[in-house]
């Protein structure tokens, strides 16, 4: 049976059948790939293979410049964190790499044809105003938020407002935790902090251990409110369960490890929609459920062909849900009245009175 190119993870699975795309479907291939961060992807498939000498030359340009662009991203991330870690080590402060940068620093496969948006690292609680001063001396600074959302970060979430560096402008997420301190499934970091790996010729740099991984990426994705690069993290959990040697003790190990962590919900919606959407044969797969279906709405390309009206009501069901999972309601009722109707006009006030003291300031320079 032909795999439809809106299929990509079937694709990925098996590219032996990219073989057999036209060049029309080879355009929907593209164009749905290139939504989902996956176009590098395919062409590590392709290369897999050993079709790459056969693609049309149109197509194979797409390809290649995918490939590139991941490429130097790889490269990017890892002379980022190099920086980074003389910054912090020089300090005595460890740290973890998290996600897209961990898994180009291991050399993993996940990280093969992969791009990312920025960096995330892990540090203790206690680490994360020495941490912030040493990077403000590097030239990283926070993005400006307003105050509610600065209060989002500091006071609820798990990180603090997204750093980027005034020349490079990469950008930098510190986080404390995995999940939300005060939201329904809080996670100990020091619990992932004591099993994280060490990475081989670094000092006080690490990785979480694989289990920690997938139940990162479990989290992240089951546990959030958006979904734009869903699609993508689910090829990326696929990837790590497919490292295991035995998939069964992987998936004992795991269970294990999320009822420790609290993540065991997290951890079935993603074994679920492994098994159901993306060709994993899980051991003892729990049945799915309500939140399970509206899953499968979302976890699709982000092309707009995908986003038809089952799509458009998952996501705001599943919108809700992730925030009511973040914040108790005393919190996330004053919080969703602000994004709905009073984030923009504030958002564009506070834009409008900077842009004003600015002009002042350089006005004042001017006349001196």
């Amino acid at each position: 049976m032909k795999v439809s190119p809106y299929r990509l993870g079937d694709l990925l699975a098996a590219p032996s059948r990219l073989a057999d795309l036209s060049l029309r479907e080879w355009d929907q291939v593209i164009r749905h790939a290139r939504a989902a961060g996956l176009l590098g992807r395919i062409r590590a498939a392709v290369a897999d293979a050993g079709l790459l000498d056969g693609i049309p030359g149109n197509i194979r340009n797409h390809l290649d410049s995918a490939w590139l662009l991941a490429e130097r991203q790889d490269e990017a991330a890892r002379w980022e964190i190099e920086r980074i870690h003389s910054l912090l080590f020089a300090r005595g402060i460890p740290f973890v790499v998290l996600k897209g940068a961990a898994y180009a620093i291991q050399g993993s496969p996940v990280a093969r044809g992969r791009t990312f948006s920025d960096i995330d690292i892990l540090v203790p609680l206690g680490a994360m105003k020495d941490v912030e001063r040493a990077l403000a001396g590097d030239g990283w600074t926070r993005k400006y938020v307003v105050p509610h959302d600065r209060r989002y970060y500091e006071e609820w979430m798990h990180e603090i407002p997204p750093m980027q560096h005034r020349k490079r402008k990469t950008t930098l997420d510190v986080h404390h935790a995995i999940t939300p301190p005060i939201g329904r499934y809080p996670v100990d970091s020091r619990e992932l902090l004591d099993r994280a790996v060490p990475l081989s010729g670094w000092n006080d740099l690490y990785v979480l251990c694989p289990e920690d991984q997938i139940l990162h990426a479990a989290a992240h994705l089951f546990l959030e409110a958006e979904f734009e690069m869903a699609y993508r993290d689910m090829i990326d959990m696929r990837l790590l369960y497919q490292q295991a040697p035995d998939l069964e003790e992987m998936s004992t190990r795991l269970r294990l490890r999320a009822d420790e962590l609290g993540l065991a919900v997290p951890l079935q919606l993603a074994e679920n929609a492994l098994a159901s959407n993306f060709g994993l044969d899980l051991p003892g797969r729990p049945s799915g459920g309500i939140v399970d279906l509206l899953f499968d709405q979302v976890l699709n390309s982000p092309h707009p062909d995908n986003q038809g009206f089952g799509y458009q009501l998952a996501t705001f069901l599943l919108y809700l849900r992730g925030h009511h999972l973040k914040l108790p309601l005393r919190l996330l009722i004053p919080h969703l009245i602000y994004k709905s109707f009073l984030a923009e006009r504030i958002e564009a006030q506070d834009k409008k009175s900077r842009e004003a003291h600015a002009e002042k300031l350089r006005q004042m320079m001017a006349r001196k």
